[in-house]
């Protein structure tokens, strides 16, 4: 079955963040922040509440930790948003998604990383302890999901399955609108 989520559609999600402007470095989400459309050229780490106002491109990596809660600007109304890495994701310790407050929106956070290939065993995705409702796409590299995570949506070159996590993918994903026309596909089991 072909990937959900081509070329183009990552190189338009790249340009629709850069029209944001662009932060050189690394990024940390200390206290409550909105941010988009944005361009980081280093790492995001989000270590508090972040709510996302448009497309959000990260070069480096993309770490949570500590009960953070992400979630959309009500102005995204019945769509989703994204937040694309070229980098490895952890996503740690509680960490919560929202959508805009419409039951149609969700956040799609998606890597364009190869991980495990060439990242000394690191996956792509790592989600871990009571991470939940994000649809998430390793669809170049492994994701692993541990520890109580429960998710909307998986897609993965690889996918591996550990200690009670659970992926239940919910009704209508199919149908779900993006901001950018990007349309999420779910898969049979």
């Amino acid at each position: 079955i072909p990937m959900p989520i081509t070329q183009t559609m990552i190189d338009n999600w790249r340009a629709d963040a850069e029209l944001g402007g662009t932060t050189v470095g690394n990024v940390t989400i200390s206290s409550p922040t909105s941010l988009g459309p944005k361009k980081i050229t280093g790492n995001l780490a989000i270590d508090n509440n972040l709510t996302i106002t448009g497309t959000i491109y990260v070069v480096g990596n993309i770490t949570t930790k500590n009960n953070a809660q992400v979630s959309l600007s009500s102005s995204y109304g019945p769509t989703g948003g994204i937040i694309i890495t070229d980098g490895r994701v952890t996503l740690s310790n509680n960490v919560l998604f929202f959508g805009s407050g419409d039951p149609d929106s969700y956040v799609l956070l998606a890597t364009t990383s190869v991980c495990p290939s060439g990242c000394s065993g690191s996956n792509a995705l790592e989600i871990l302890n009571n991470v939940g409702a994000i649809l998430v796409n390793a669809q170049n590299g492994t994701a692993h999901l541990n520890n109580n995570v429960a998710l909307n949506e998986v897609v993965g070159n690889k996918i591996i399955v550990d200690n009670s996590a659970t992926i239940t993918y919910t009704s209508g994903l199919a149908n779900v609108q993006f901001t950018d026309t990007f349309e999420v596909k779910t898969r049979p089991a």
